[in-house]
């Protein structure tokens, strides 16, 4: 199984918040590896960042990255969600 962790979006207004959701985003990469090396295999951060701000839809996104699951995360001023 191939996952993907897509750049956390930051809705908060805050551009100095930007530093926090790509260390988030990176933070998850690495311990999503690490759970079941064997089977889930994580998409690299560098592979993922090209996909920053893109206008391409989730089911465009796994395709070209070849991953079974995404995991998108916003975040605003209050609140944070997960798809």
């Amino acid at each position: 199984m191939t996952l993907a962790v897509l750049p956390f979006e930051n809705f908060s207004g805050d551009s100095d918040r930007e530093y926090l959701a790509d260390g988030l985003a990176e933070e998850t990469i690495a311990s999503v590896g690490q759970i079941d090396p064997e089977h889930v295999s994580v998409i690299g951060r560098t592979s993922i960042m090209a996909y920053k701000r893109t206008t391409k839809s989730l089911a465009e996104i796994g395709r070209e990255l070849s991953a079974h699951y995404l995991l998108e995360v916003r975040f605003g001023p209050k609140e944070v969600g997960c798809a």
